[in-house]
């Protein structure tokens, strides 16, 4: 597939469609490999990223801190609060990108949908 998106046959296509028909080209031939490389690349680097976290998460003292805000805690400590807010930025985001990725493809459906009625 990296051979042939390399060709200028590709380039033609992909420059001279319609927008229907090159999301249908797209999805059907390089486009679906990427897509597939780009998802699991992500996920495998999303996984060991939290599970280095998590091995970190008993070997660290936590910082303690009152209501109001003021330092508590022994000299040494990390506040893991912003880490845990990053995770779950990352988990919304995740969901983001698969949407974003699959509104194309969902689009492509609705458009063949629409012309397969006439």
């Amino acid at each position: 597939m990296g051979e042939q998106m390399l060709s200028p046959e590709y380039y033609y296509l992909g420059t001279q469609l319609p927008i229907d028909r090159f999301l249908m080209f797209y999805y059907g031939h390089p486009g679906f490999h990427i897509h597939n490389m780009l998802v699991m690349l992500s996920v495998q680097i999303f996984i060991t990223t939290m599970v280095y976290l998590g091995t970190l998460k008993g070997q660290l003292t936590l910082c303690k801190y009152t209501s109001s805000g003021a330092f508590i805690g022994v000299a040494g400590c990390y506040n893991r609060s912003p880490v845990f807010q990053w995770i779950n930025r990352c988990i919304i985001c995740i969901f983001l990108v698969f949407l974003i990725a699959y509104l194309p493809l969902f689009l492509q459906g609705m458009i063949i949908s629409t012309h397969s009625h006439f």
